[in-house]
C-alpha cells in the first residue's frame, strides 16, 4: 500500500513539474526573452519551435500506438471467430 502512494506521489510530482516547466516555456519566456535580467535563465529552455513540435510528435506516437493496438486486437478477434466457425 505504501509503495502505491510513493509511486503515485512521484508521478504527481513529475506531472506537475512538467506542466509548470511547459507553461513557463510557452507563456513566460516569450514575454521576458528581451529582458537582460532573465537572460541567464533562458538557457534552460529550448527554442519555441519545440513547444509545438514535441506535443505534436507525442500525439502522433500515441495515435499510432492506439491504432496498432486496435488493429492487432481486431485481427486476433477475427482469427478467433474463424477458428470457432471451423470447429463447429
Amino acid at each position: 500500500m505504501f509503495a502505491d502512494k510513493v509511486v503515485g506521489g512521484t508521478l504527481l510530482l513529475i506531472s506537475v513539474s512538467v506542466y509548470v516547466y511547459y507553461t513557463i516555456w510557452v507563456i513566460v519566456v516569450p514575454l521576458v526573452e528581451k529582458d537582460p535580467i532573465f537572460a541567464p535563465f533562458l538557457q534552460y529552455f529550448p527554442p519555441q519551435y519545440y513547444a509545438v513540435a514535441i506535443p505534436v510528435a507525442l500525439l502522433l506516437l500515441l495515435f499510432t500506438a492506439v491504432s496498432m493496438f486496435l488493429g492487432v486486437t481486431m485481427l486476433k478477434q477475427k482469427r478467433k471467430l474463424e477458428a470457432k466457425k471451423k470447429s463447429t
